[in-house]
């Protein structure tokens, strides 16, 4: 099946992001419902809002609202010649 592709860009990735740090919870570290894809640059982005401190409990609600955003962003039409 190949690797999992970033939630928000569709690049490939090799990792796993963790929604809610696991050293709060180490029972959660390989749960399914706390893990997501990023690629490296989506995961500093968006996965810790550009502080690797801090995390983004929200992430899969954002990921769903920018694929969104994407998927209906206006695209100017070439001029036909």
């Amino acid at each position: 099946k190949g690797h999992p592709v970033c939630i928000f860009c569709c690049k490939p990735v090799e990792n796993i992001h963790h929604i809610a740090p696991f050293h709060n919870d180490t029972a959660e570290e390989l749960s399914e419902n706390n893990v997501c894809p990023l690629c490296r640059r989506c995961h500093f982005e968006w996965g810790h809002l550009e502080n690797w401190k801090s995390w983004n409990t929200n992430i899969l609600k954002h990921a769903e609202w920018y694929r969104g955003l994407v998927k209906t962003r206006p695209v100017k039409e070439r001029a036909k010649k």
